[in-house]
């Protein structure tokens, strides 16, 4: 069941309904009833949708003919404390600078957890991974045959690969692969072996 409104919210709603009816916006209405300020009946400002809804449903009737369009003597009250304290942030400026100051804190966490990560390694997974003979020279090049593979994989495992082909590999992603899939394939001859 709906419960009555109360004396203020009747005294906020007339004030709103007369602005409407001035012909002011529900943007600027939402800012006067912010700066004089009322609020809902949970306690927070109104704002352009509850006002509308509540304008509609009413059919722009004010909800009392006896309501003041003005605030009642908390609202009042409140309103004196901002004027005498003009530092006192509203609870929309407090939201928005905890918002901010949480993305910060995510950022910073992120930036040093991610520091105190060790550097990962492949080795960790492949423990055996053991180098193929490499081939002989014959002349410039290598002897044996080469084949291309272009792969895709997920970001965090190629990231673990670029990192094991730095330390391990010293760059060589070739070097890398070949290891990792002669260890895989049990050590089978290689092109050059034959």
């Amino acid at each position: 069941m709906k419960q009555p409104m109360n004396e203020a919210q009747q005294s906020a709603l007339a004030r709103a309904f007369a602005l409407r009816n001035e012909g002011k916006t529900w943007a600027e209405i939402e800012k006067v009833m912010a700066s004089d300020g009322f609020e809902d009946s949970r306690g927070k400002p109104y704002t352009v949708g509850n006002l509308k809804a509540t304008y509609s449903k009413r059919k722009g009737k004010a909800p009392s003919t006896e309501a003041p369009a003005v605030p009642n003597t908390v609202d009042k009250a409140h309103a004196e404390r901002r004027r005498k304290r003009p530092d006192t942030l509203t609870r929309k400026e407090v939201s928005a600078m905890l918002e901010a100051l949480e993305t910060r804190l995510r950022e910073l966490i992120e930036t040093k957890v991610g520091a105190a990560r060790p550097e990962p390694d492949i080795s960790a997974a492949f423990p055996t991974v053991e180098e193929p003979p490499l081939p002989p020279k014959t002349g410039k090049k290598f002897r044996g045959s080469k084949s291309d593979v272009r792969v895709r994989v997920d970001e965090n495992l190629g990231k673990l690969f670029d990192a094991d082909v730095n330390q391990r590999f010293g760059g060589n992603a070739s070097r890398c692969m070949d290891a990792i899939l002669w260890t895989f394939y049990g050590k089978p001859k290689l092109s050059f072996e034959q």
